[in-house]
């Protein structure tokens, strides 16, 4: 039977070491645990965390053991003796309101303490907050001019009550599909979660890559939607590619330019109770002599058809072509697609159209001879011609009050779409120290209007940062251009540009093709056969994507995907939403 051991207390630690000692050689394992659980009746309870912290830091402990632990812990603990859960001990609004406080991972951290933690840190209006951040909002693009229905991870708006989650606490701002939304209440950790993992890939630069083949030359310009690709090529043809199911091959091909596809804009079709009434006959070939709305035309088709889950909605082309033209597709998945496929024919420029943009009521376009024209889409008649670059006009952008425009003069002018008036000439300041003329062309322009800036590539691989001024300042020096009546005869402000996108932005003796981007990141992509991606809020580079066997000469950027094309023929996605 084993004896107790009796301590004096003027014990030397020396003599307590030659006491372990002895007991360490006389006794057996089993009687040494024995012995130090009677020692651990005599200490108090700071001795006893002391005693536990220095087990713990000497052991790895298992799921099992720290569940155990877990569940043993304040078991005995007496109220009011300044230990207990708050959360458990207050009130939820009260607790919920903490929590607010607190980033995504701290609130991951807590949902593991334990059920009244996880419940606490898993309430869905957390999340449905973080999802409204502006860091955790995804890129949302203008509905008319973004190419693709970007709704995977955009939501209706609505109103959560704080202190509740069940299905009555969710009520839907004016949206049309109220009742169901009110069966289906939002999962919203579910919804940041997946934006989370979204924006992980992103940073890791871990996509899933698809590549498109068929065309047999370059491809010059490709246009993306949650349905389909579609790509323009110097072979002259248009091709649709369905990237809904795991066919490579192109479902459709459009064929009518007599030269090669330089641009292309895809819009997607607004809701038909915004439109006029349709054409009587759909269906049938538009004459010449017959004036056809196409908005008009893809409404009736809707309302006839109907829009299948499992087949893309109806939408617009626009393309321009080395030869001089811009023609209006009608992109539909009917049998006779192909017989009507093309609505109208814009006619004007003298030269290549380079580039395109589009909304739901106007195209603008831009061509080597130097002009960029103002077309209405319904009517395909021309509205006004941008006349002041001394050379080809390759790349365009615009917004509300402005219109952006790339040329190989060396110059971006920005014009004022209201009036047509330039009111200012950018140009690159340092090209009359170390830049070779030849090598300065603007190569792409991108719009930032989260942050308010422009973007400006050019043939060197130097990327510059100009900083468009307030709305105010816009909107009244374009109304004194219109009042003043002196259109002609104004003369735009040259600016100098000196500031460099990020830190990493040179491509020396690479030539800069393309820049794309959203509210997230920012896309290029370049004779080196890559695409860089960089972040939006702080231009650091953060991936390098790879796959493409020539130079890149054109991309396409949403929430979730790039798509690119290049000279090696082919079209790439790299998908990033690995759900």
């Amino acid at each position: 039977m084993m004896t107790s051991v009796r301590f004096r207390p003027g014990s030397t630690p020396n003599n307590l070491s030659m006491l372990s000692d002895k007991l360490v050689l006389t006794l057996q394992p089993d009687e040494i645990l024995q012995l130090i659980k009677d020692l651990s009746g005599f200490l108090n309870d700071k001795q006893k965390e002391n005693l536990l912290e220095f087990l713990t830091t000497r052991m790895k402990l298992g799921h099992l053991e720290s569940l155990r632990l877990t569940s043993r812990l304040h078991s005995t603990c007496r109220s009011l003796n300044d230990c207990f859960d708050f959360v458990a001990w207050l009130p939820p609004e009260l607790v919920m309101r903490i929590f607010t406080y607190l980033p995504w991972k701290s609130l991951m951290a807590c949902s593991l303490v334990n059920r009244n933690w996880f419940r606490a840190a898993r309430h869905p209006e957390l999340y449905r907050r973080l999802c409204q951040l502006p860091q955790w909002c995804p890129p949302v693009q203008n509905n008319f001019r973004a190419g693709g229905w970007s709704s995977l991870y955009r939501l209706p708006p609505y109103s959560v009550n704080f202190s509740g989650s069940s299905d009555s606490d969710i009520s839907p701002n004016s949206d049309p599909e109220a009742s169901s939304c009110k069966r289906h209440p939002i999962d919203w950790f579910e919804v940041f979660r997946k934006r989370a993992r979204l924006r992980r890939n992103w940073l890791l630069g871990r996509p899933r890559t698809r590549r498109f083949t068929g065309h047999s030359e370059a491809v010059y310009c490709v246009a993306y939607d949650a349905y389909r690709i579609v790509s323009g090529s110097a072979d002259a043809t248009i091709r649709i590619w369905n990237v809904r199911t795991n066919a490579n091959w192109s479902v459709q091909t459009l064929r009518g330019h007599s030269d090669a596809v330089r641009c292309i804009q895809l819009l997607p079709l607004s809701s038909p109770s915004q439109l006029g009434s349709p054409p009587s006959t759909p269906d049938s070939p538009s004459s010449p002599l017959t004036p056809v709305d196409p908005i008009e035309v893809m409404a009736q088709n809707v309302i006839q058809q109907g829009v299948d889950c499992w087949q893309p909605p109806e939408a617009l082309l626009i393309s321009g072509s080395a030869d001089t033209t811009l023609k209006v597709w009608r992109l539909s998945t009917a049998v006779k697609w192909s017989r009507i496929a093309c609505i109208s024919t814009l006619q004007g420029h003298t030269s290549t159209v380079r580039c395109v943009q589009a909304d739901e009521d106007k195209v603008i376009s831009g061509s080597y001879d130097c002009t960029l024209r103002l077309w209405d889409l319904h009517t395909s008649q021309l509205r006004h011609v941008f006349r002041g670059h001394s050379a080809g006009v390759v790349c365009l952008d615009y917004d509300e009050h402005l219109l952006y425009s790339g040329s190989l003069d060396n110059t971006v002018r920005v014009w004022c779409l209201s009036s047509g008036v330039c009111l200012y000439s950018l140009l690159r300041s340092s090209m009359s120290r170390d830049a070779q003329f030849w090598l300065t062309p603007v190569s792409s322009v991108h719009l930032d209007p989260s942050r308010r800036r422009l973007l400006i590539a050019h043939h060197d691989g130097v990327i510059l940062t100009w900083h468009i001024p307030p709305p105010e300042e816009l909107v009244s020096l374009c109304s004194n251009h219109l009042s003043d009546n002196a259109v002609q005869a104004s003369e735009p402000v040259n600016i100098f540009l000196t500031e460099q996108f990020g830190s990493e932005s040179t491509n020396l003796d690479n030539v800069v093709r393309c820049l794309a981007g959203d509210a997230w990141h920012i896309v290029c992509g370049s004779d080196d056969k890559t695409l860089k991606v960089w972040r939006a809020d702080n231009d650091r580079l953060v991936s390098v994507l790879r796959g493409h066997e020539d130079g890149i000469t054109c991309a396409f950027v949403t929430a979730s995907v790039v798509v690119s094309g290049s000279y090696d023929k082919s079209v790439i996605l790299y998908d990033f939403d690995l759900s």
